[in-house]
């Protein structure tokens, strides 16, 4: 829907026009033409309000652009053709809505509410596929994904020593034993910042006191989205709000007071007590998540829970809900929204909204129910030639083919959803046979030709294919595509009734 690249103009005089935004330093170039058809759209909303578009991702809404409405009260932006979500506000006004840019190339904002149900129709893709790569082009892209895997594993061979045993997961590969590490106390990273070396400034010993001197500091100018380590905001004496959240909590651990950013939202907290305390608002309000009984849910991926905080939906990080478990959330007061999705083949979205308001002291239980896909809309039905392998499909009703590239970082991401939903892939064993294919069984030159009719990009490796045993292809993905393994196990199931 929308593909742009960034560059730090600082005060270069760049003149904005309709496909370059200047904001914070940053000339942001917009480049969606390129990659897929596009047209101009024009919302009409209150003079100066802010418009933030954003699309369905990992089960949340994800801002991807954002604009200032002009004297007119009109924004325009070069998009993809598909679905959007719109907000605006200004001075006393908001309002959001449901927008598929099919439909026509303008859109009226005028606080209409939104649908509980609905369909975010995946953007419009590009009539014809890139022109394959040359076979030395190819060679060429092998050289270099080659050298990267090698110097990965060097990497990651390196042993842990010294210092080394104070760094996230996020900085090592070695295991450290858990009881002599606390990443709250003694881990030099916090959030995203780069590690730098810095030194405490004199301020109070207490939470409350170091909050206050963080909070006094000069607003950050400037793009303000880049993480910012403590060293940067104590030699600017200027901070953003993720910013001073990390200065906080790395003075914190400096004094000896465990702090972290919440895993829950990344909102600041101190230790007190033996419990973790918000610095700003408490958690006041419960919710309890339910998930069916018939299924569970994974975070980030089949649903989330988000709140509307300055302008925007925040997604928490809630964890995964096994079926028909609970889970209760200390969450502080305000609007929250429960979204949960069903990802089609077709890179569609079914969707379904829940939102509750929370006062102080308030509970309240939320069931996650999920929108029901036809199998119609899970399956295709295409006829497949000629190809190595193909007499795998004899072997049970149903068959899933997956041509894998082992090393290369899609084929990896495969493997690890497979091995996440090896429960649903053995209790289905009996209908349905799998087979992970790699260059030394043979076939991969025909894969192009095979990939064509299935109507896939033919240069993107793996390519999944799962398949009857009449020789119909009932889904094919070429590259990695994000719950894919779930999506499998949803539409054997689907296949299977039909075959019933």
């Amino acid at each position: 829907m929308f593909i742009h690249t960034r560059t730090f103009v600082g005060d270069l005089p760049v003149t904005p026009r309709l496909d370059v935004e200047v904001r914070d330093g940053m000339a942001i170039e917009n480049l969606t033409a390129r990659y897929a058809p596009t047209q101009v759209c024009t919302v009409k909303t209150a003079p100066g309000a802010q418009v933030v578009f954003s699309v369905v991702n990992m089960a949340a809404r994800r801002p991807i652009a954002q604009r200032v409405a002009d004297e007119s009260g009109t924004v325009r932006l070069r998009l993809g053709l598909g679905s959007v979500h719109v907000t605006a506000q200004g001075d006393g006004f908001f309002a959001e809505a449901l927008w598929d840019t099919r439909d026509g190339p303008e859109l009226r904002l005028e606080g209409a509410s939104l649908p509980k149900l609905y369909t975010f129709a995946s953007p419009k893709p590009p009539e014809t596929f890139p022109a394959p790569l040359a076979p030395e082009q190819k060679a060429e892209r092998d050289a270099v994904l080659a050298k990267a895997a090698s110097l990965r594993k060097i990497v990651h061979a390196k042993p842990a020593q010294g210092p080394l045993a104070l760094l996230t997961e996020k900085d090592r590969s070695e295991e450290i034993d858990p009881r002599i590490f606390d990443p709250n106390g003694m881990s030099p990273r916090i959030g995203l910042e780069p590690l730098q070396v810095w030194q405490s400034p004199d301020v109070g010993e207490a939470p409350l006191e170091i909050w206050q001197w963080v909070q006094a500091l000069d607003p950050l100018l400037g793009y303000r989205e880049l993480p910012q380590s403590p060293l940067s905001a104590l030699k600017l004496g200027a901070a953003g709000e993720s910013g001073k959240d990390v200065l906080f909590c790395g003075i914190c651990r400096k004094k000896g007071i465990p702090a972290r950013l919440s895993p829950l939202d990344g909102e600041p907290e101190y230790e007190q007590d033996g419990t973790f305390v918000r610095v700003r608002e408490p958690a006041s309000a419960r919710l309890r998540l339910r998930a069916p009984d018939g299924r569970g849910a994974v975070c980030g991926q089949d649903y989330t829970l988000s709140r509307w905080h300055n302008g925007a939906w925040k997604a928490l990080r809630t964890g995964d809900l096994s079926a028909g478990k609970e889970r209760d959330v200390a969450v502080p007061p305000g609007t929250w929204r429960l979204l949960t999705v069903v990802r089609l083949p077709s890179g569609d979205q079914l969707c379904r909204e829940e939102e509750v308001t929370l006062a102080a002291g308030e509970e309240r239980e939320l069931a996650l129910a999920f929108p029901q896909a036809e199998s119609a809309q899970l399956l295709q039905c295409l006829p497949l030639p000629a190809f190595p392998g193909r007499e795998l499909l004899q072997e049970l009703p149903l068959t899933l083919l997956c041509w894998l590239e082992p090393g290369r970082e899609p084929t990896e991401h495969l493997l690890l959803e497979l091995r996440e939903q090896e429960a649903g892939f053995a209790a289905c064993r009996e209908k349905c046979a799998v087979h992970l294919l790699t260059p030394e069984d043979g076939g991969f030159d025909e894969l192009p030709a095979l990939a064509r009719q299935l109507f896939v990009d033919p240069e993107r490796l793996p390519l999944v294919l799962l398949a009857d045993q009449s020789g119909r292809g009932l889904y094919a993905c070429s590259g990695y595509n994000v719950g894919v393994g779930a999506l499998l196990l949803r539409l054997i199931e689907a296949a299977d009734n039909i075959l019933e």
